[in-house]
């Protein structure tokens, strides 16, 4: 019999939209509430390498790294809201593409299919993008990292101090803090020149890296030839383990200094530790740790010395 015009024209449809699909850009994929695969169209084959049935009748979950498996659960939209989705899929030759899925729900259950997705290959975009966020994160390090000794800058350490201030006070415990001196340094810099004092600085500040090896320790040049320390909860006792543990090692290098004790380069160490307290603030801590410094110095250098009530300097250490 002769087709109703009706039946002609879901016929004529149906063609033209195949037709569309089948040479789309995109690639087109429907698919059931379980995520199981109905339709997709032969473009899938240049993004992925995969035929239409290698992939129709599976699930998409099949084909998407498991650490990205989550970003599916966002396609649950309704029709006036698509969501978006961003994932690595995986190629037939086992490397890993990274695509965007733009999904829409359907009005109706359409032989199984769910949902509708225009999937395309955002791998280019995704690389850019991933090198805009390393190039930002190192330019992020640059800007922390004092540029001689490759240790944390005073930037940096004033913002540490904040954080493990606030939290020492949130979780009640101690925080101590290390001031040291390169000893003489002045007297250094006149008979060495101030090329040959960067190579000590340089030097000292790798030392006192190696001496400390909790990720939630600091070290930073904190201004000349002075450096710092920070020790999230540790006691008097333990600060002053660490400090001459740096002192020992810094003398034991045998660093030549004409001017210094014994003819090495030697450092002086101020150390206090607290937990703090109500009316208290991280100034206390650097005052603190910077008048024990202030009486090491005094002492005769090579020393490390804690805070036991001495006067409290004005300024910083000469």
């Amino acid at each position: 019999r002769t087709a109703a015009p009706a039946e002609r024209a879901a016929s004529r449809n149906e063609r033209r939209y195949r037709l569309l699909a089948e040479n789309s850009v995109d690639t087109i994929v429907m698919s059931g509430a379980d995520g199981r695969v109905s339709y997709i169209s032969p473009a899938i084959v240049d993004v992925l390498g995969w035929t239409p049935a290698d992939i129709e009748g599976k699930r998409i979950s099949d084909f998407v790294h498991k650490d990205h498996l989550m970003v599916l659960d966002d396609q649950d939209t309704d029709d006036s809201a698509p969501a978006t989705l961003t994932f690595p899929a995986r190629h037939r030759d086992g490397e890993w593409i990274w695509l965007e899925a733009r999904v829409r729900r359907l009005s109706g259950d359409i032989d199984g299919a769910s949902y509708i997705s225009n999937v395309r290959d955002v791998s280019g975009r995704k690389k850019a993008e991933q090198a805009l966020e390393a190039a930002n994160a190192q330019l992020q390090a640059m800007a922390a990292t004092d540029a001689l000794t490759n240790l944390a800058n005073r930037r940096r350490f004033d913002e540490t101090l904040d954080r493990e201030w606030r939290r020492s006070i949130r979780d009640g415990t101690e925080l101590a803090l290390l001031l040291i001196d390169a000893d003489h340094f002045k007297a250094l810099n006149d008979y060495y020149g101030h090329q040959q004092g960067d190579v000590y600085l340089k030097s000292i500040a790798g030392i006192i890296q190696e001496c400390i090896r909790r990720p939630g320790d600091m070290a930073a040049r904190y201004g000349g030839e002075e450096f710092a320390v920070l020790l999230p909860r540790t006691s008097t006792d333990g600060a002053l383990i660490i400090a001459e543990k740096i002192r020992c090692a810094v003398h034991d290098a045998r660093i030549p200094h004409v001017k210094g004790t014994e003819g090495v380069m030697t450092v002086s160490i101020g150390v206090y530790s607290l937990a703090p307290a109500d009316g208290q603030s991280a100034a206390d801590l650097v005052k603190r740790a910077d008048a024990a410094l202030y009486a090491a110095k005094h002492a005769g250098r090579n020393r490390s010395r804690h805070f036991q009530g001495q006067a409290l300097p004005e300024t910083a250490t000469p």
